[in-house]
């Protein structure tokens, strides 16, 4: 069997990064907004406790977010809405908001507010303490026993405080006129900790990255404002918040699974939630966190292995929704070449891995590779013999080799070629054609806009000439693959349908350019199974297998044709003959009757068969003019049986199969 050649598709890096604030490369994902004019609570933000929506505290007279009125003793907080898609968890957040607190005018100021990115929403009211081990800014009005209040940024494992007075009103300076609304700024990032706060475009407090803490993540993210009045009070008033996320990676769309022919080249690509890598920054933090990709198999019943020869990631995507997608390159001439044949096994997996050294991985989903095998590797392949050219077909040679020309580049062009030896035996007999697979080469040049019409593929009881209509729509009374570059209308799309007995069975849409590239060959690979279903892949990529043929018992002496048309258009329709081979059976004058009974008590069957001619039978091991048994469990691998067949006379053979054994069975003339 062939040796499997696997490659990945190469890909331009479109994308451009933003840097704020000396926090390395980012571009926001998802953002959210709120200025509260409409005097409503926003779509999805829930609020508790004594917090509402003003409709007149806000800045000009409209509305804004009242987390406590200016009365002591009360408490609200507020969820924002969760505006990342479904499993995105958060990973670098910037909000930028004003604050104003006000009502008590003058004396000391309580207590304060915060802001919280949590793991999902608080189960306990958040007050100006925040909630959790962090990331929280805290602005601490109160000084409670000497060593508290200020603006505190806190981590788990640090925190960075400032404080403009003592106590009690620590933040005294900060608010020497209540009646102003001031700017805040907030960032943080949840991989490395780096994190800002701004108040009034003056950083106050900030923690440094760090290349060995580990990422923190919160699954079901939240951001929260809380606060506290307390014994001194002021309301706490937030307007015109804009938050910006960029998520964790995620894999969005894993590899998709494959149905190939062995030595064909595949190609995967894998599918992040975001576009440009936070991690990917131009601080040597930032670098020594960036991100590596990795593609990985795994054969049946083996382990995962580094596919050898990875990029770094590729930036790719429309503006409004970026991705990036990673791809993975091996050309097919490389190191495997010949030297791993488990690329050729049904079942091994592809997948791609990200990874960064403070510990962080996201995995795709898998993909799996199912192997067909090529039609050289059947046995019976078939010669083909010299087809005469019919309608506008001819035939020329260029160095590939020889070309079979079903039109030429103009209208109303029809022409063919069929093939009838590809169910003789070597006597020149007529055979029943059991199983089949073949592959052809095509294309279509010098084409108009739209091209025209398309070609087809039929294996079945053909009709003389070149029918009517039997360009791309194929003729015949047994299996078509037609080709359709021109669309009729929306009943009747461009692509490849599969017609059976005149009844079509599959309909796959393709686009005329992605069908027929311009002047490029494609190769049409068609097998149909001894079960009677039939797998069709261009260019080694399965558009369609397992497809059953109804009442599929064989064609008897079917003819292969390959057809073309052009139609009111043009396009000069080629083709080159691969390789073709057949399962074929002789087709029998007299046939034989079988009969299966099973016999009493369950304990198997017996199997009778009657030869009209009287010729008797024989077993597997029997060798005469009589009948051959075979047996099979599921119509795919025939095997010749072995069991004793009983001779009773008069053309009639019997045999008892015992309970468990096969489950078909079928007569073939020795």
């Amino acid at each position: 069997m062939k040796t499997f050649s696997l490659s990945f598709l190469r890909s331009a890096a479109c994308g451009i990064g933003l840097s704020l604030g000396g926090l390395g490369v980012v571009r926001a994902q998802y953002s959210w907004s709120a200025d509260f004019n409409d005097r409503e609570v926003p779509e999805g933000m829930t609020l508790r406790g004594d917090a509402t929506v003003s409709n007149t505290r806000g800045i000009g007279g409209g509305g804004c977010l009242q987390l406590t009125p200016s009365m002591p003793g009360t408490q609200g907080d507020a969820i924002l809405p969760h505006f990342m898609e479904a499993g995105d968890t958060p990973a670098d957040v910037t909000i930028r908001f004003s604050v104003k607190l006000n009502g008590n005018t003058s004396g000391v100021m309580g207590d304060g507010f915060s802001f919280t990115v949590s793991d999902g929403v608080p189960s306990v009211p958040v007050d100006e303490k925040g909630i959790g081990m962090g990331p929280k800014v805290c602005f601490d009005t109160f000084d409670n026993d000497g060593t508290d209040g200020g603006l505190t940024l806190w981590w788990p494992d640090r925190r960075s405080r400032y404080a403009t007075a003592g106590p009690p009103n620590r933040l005294a300076t900060l608010l020497t006129d209540r009646e102003d609304w001031h700017s805040m700024e907030i960032k943080t990032q949840l991989y490395s900790r780096a994190s800002s706060v701004k108040f009034d475009g003056d950083q106050l407090v900030s923690v440094p990255a760090s290349d060995s803490v580990t990422p923190l993540r919160y699954e079901q993210g939240r951001l929260v404002f809380g606060a506290r009045t307390g014994d001194a009070f002021n309301a706490h008033l937030i307007d015109n918040i804009n938050v910006s996320v960029t998520p964790y990676p995620i894999f969005r769309e894993a590899p998709s699974s494959l149905k190939v022919t062995s030595g064909s080249t595949v190609a995967f690509t894998a599918q992040t939630n975001f576009n440009t890598l936070p991690w990917q920054g131009l601080g040597t933090f930032l670098l020594a966190q960036s991100a590596s990709t990795e593609w990985q198999i795994r054969h049946p019943g083996g382990a995962w292995t580094a596919v050898p020869d990875t990029l770094t990631p590729v930036l790719w995507g429309p503006e409004a929704r970026p991705r990036v997608i990673f791809h993975q390159v091996r050309e097919s001439a490389g190191l495997w070449e010949g030297d791993d044949p488990a690329w050729s096994i049904d079942g091994t997996e592809v997948r791609c891995v990200l990874s960064w050294n403070n510990g962080y991985t996201a995995v795709s989903g898998t993909a799996v590779l199912n192997v067909m095998p090529r039609p050289e590797e059947l046995p019976g392949a078939v010669t083909l013999f010299n087809s005469f050219p019919l309608g506008n077909a001819s035939v020329a040679f260029e160095e590939s080799g020889k070309i079979l020309r079903l039109t030429p580049a103009a209208v109303d062009q029809a022409g063919g070629f069929v093939f009838d030896e590809i169910s003789h035996d070597n006597n020149l007999r007529p055979q029943r054609v059991t199983g089949f697979a073949g592959t052809f080469l095509f294309r279509g040049s010098e084409a108009s806009d739209p091209a025209a019409d398309g070609i087809s593929f039929n294996l079945g009881n053909l009709p003389a000439g070149v029918p009517v209509g039997a360009g791309e729509e194929g003729v015949g009374d047994g299996l078509t693959i037609s080709l359709d570059a021109y669309e009729n209308g929306p009943d009747d799309p461009t692509g490849v349908d599969v017609v059976w007995k005149g009844v079509r069975l599959a309909r796959i849409p393709m686009a005329a350019a992605e069908l027929f590239p311009d002047n490029n060959w494609r190769e049409l690979y068609v097998r149909i199974s001894q079960d009677g279903r039939v797998d069709v892949a261009l260019d080694g990529v399965a558009v369609l297998s397992g497809l059953e043929l109804p009442g599929w018992v064989g064609l008897e002496a079917p003819k292969m044709g390959i057809y073309g048309r052009t139609g009111s258009l043009w396009q000069r329709q080629e083709v080159m003959m691969g390789a073709v081979a057949v399962t074929a059976v002789p087709i029998l004058g007299v046939k034989p009757e079988l009969t299966i009974a099973r016999l009493a008590g369950g304990g198997g069957m017996r199997l009778e068969w009657v030869d009209p001619a009287g010729a008797g039978g024989t077993g597997g091991a029997g060798v005469g003019f009589g009948w051959v048994l075979f047996e099979s469990p599921d119509l795919k691998n025939w095997t010749r049986s072995g069991r004793t067949v009983f001779e009773e006379g008069a053309g009639r053979s019997v045999m008892v199969m015992p309970e468990g054994g096969a489950r078909f069975f079928r007569l073939q003339k020795d």
